[in-house]
């Protein structure tokens, strides 16, 4: 009691107006992230597609499965707020199949709480070693750089795999033409390629393009949604060939040797450019190379002639 006293008495005026209203704050704050963290989840009011996505995220995500009210109310902020990085996100999403099924406001609002999460461990400890204003400095940094990072995570793992697509899609469509030449249909090529294919994430997309015929889309409107997943021109002109073929009537096996070739021919021409490239790129640390090793090889001329002089 006589601590409390000596605070109160050290504590007058406009200073201990100051600490209760602080106090009031920071308690009503807890009591706001309380009560949406322990909130009901609301699964009896979701279809079975929306429960089954968010148990996916719960297993796939601690910070989700703990914190699920709170990323809800931080997604629908994101959504305002940041409307160009939700925008990549779902592309990059569209690309990663078999990814979490995120939403990419949702995404961002567990990285958000993680960085957080980040900032209030490395704040004392920068605190201790640094001083007050760097560790400040470093745990209001925390959230933006962890939600970058993880946002730069997502943009490799998507171009890994478009790249990966796009590397194989020649030799699919190769082997698509000459099974549709000897006599097969689309769907039991499609098949036969998918299982050639194995792991490999071209097999995933065109397993999804089999799936869509399956259940009964048009063969244009399956290769569409196709092409609308991936941002690479040699893919969208594929796709563009196929449908604009498909309005012509022209068989699908011819489509797809001439754009196998085609395909084949633009990497050809990459590949040429990218060794022009590094040819000139070269060129100066070669010389730089050469000419360390030519004051080598004299120095010891050098030396000896220092002698003599």
């Amino acid at each position: 009691m006589s601590l409390i006293r000596e605070m109160i008495d050290v504590l007058e005026g406009p200073a201990l107006w100051a600490v209760v209203m602080t106090a009031l704050a920071s308690a009503s704050l807890a009591y706001v992230i309380l009560a949406i963290v322990f909130a009901s989840r609301g699964d009896e009011n979701r279809d079975v597609f929306e429960k089954g996505r968010r148990d996916a995220l719960r297993a796939a995500s601690a910070t989700y499965r703990w914190f699920e009210p709170l990323v809800d109310e931080l997604a629908r902020v994101n959504n305002r707020m940041q409307e160009s990085v939700t925008a990549q996100l779902h592309a990059r999403f569209r690309i990663l199949r078999g990814y979490p099924p995120w939403t990419p406001a949702e995404f961002l609002a567990t990285r958000q709480l993680e960085g957080i999460a980040l900032g209030a461990i490395a704040f004392p400890i920068v605190w201790k070693l640094f001083g007050p204003v760097f560790a400040g400095l470093v745990a209001a940094g925390a959230i933006p750089l962890w939600q970058f990072l993880s946002v730069g995570q997502v943009n490799d793992q998507a171009q890994k795999r478009s790249q990966a697509i796009k590397l194989r899609f020649p030799f699919a469509l190769d082997l698509l033409s000459m099974m549709m030449a000897a006599g097969m249909n689309l769907e039991p090529s499609l098949k036969n390629v998918v299982e050639c294919t194995g792991n490999h994430p071209l097999g995933d997309e065109l397993a999804e393009l089999l799936r869509q015929i399956d259940l009964g889309a048009a063969h244009r409107d399956a290769f569409r949604q196709l092409v609308a997943t991936f941002e690479d021109d040699d893919i969208r002109d594929f796709g563009s060939s196929v449908v604009q073929g498909l309005d012509l009537g022209t068989p699908l096996k011819t489509i797809f040797r001439v754009q196998s070739d085609q395909m084949r021919i633009k990497r050809s021409q990459w590949i040429e450019k990218a060794a022009a490239q590094a040819e000139v790129q070269i060129t100066y640390p070669g010389l730089l190379i050469a000419l360390v090793c030519m004051l080598v090889l004299l120095a010891p001329f050098a030396m000896m002639a220092k002698d003599y002089f």
